[in-house]
């Protein structure tokens, strides 16, 4: 993990949520300093790899999604088929 980054109690305001997604999907640790002392630090919890492998789980699903709307339809379904083959014994 990299050095701590530290920033202002105000800054750690104003870029709460943009703190947390650096922490969580890039591992980055912060000190919030208050009247110039360290007053809290903002880590990677143990669950973070976790939750960043989910996320681009769900960007895989997503391209894949995408990817399958862009092929032909087909006329019968997979289950269709299979039924229709055995129907005529093949």
């Amino acid at each position: 993990m990299s050095q701590a980054q530290t920033v202002t109690a105000t800054e750690a305001r104003n870029n709460f949520f943009s703190l947390i997604d650096q922490s969580m999907f890039e591992g980055k640790s912060f000190i919030v300093e208050k009247n110039g002392r360290p007053w809290a630090e903002l880590r990677p919890s143990k669950n973070a790899l976790d939750a960043k492998k989910s996320a681009k789980q769900i960007k895989l699903f997503k391209k894949i999604y995408d990817f399958s709307k862009t092929l032909p339809k087909m006329d019968e379904t997979a289950v269709e088929t299979l039924r229709r083959l055995r129907h005529e014994n093949v």
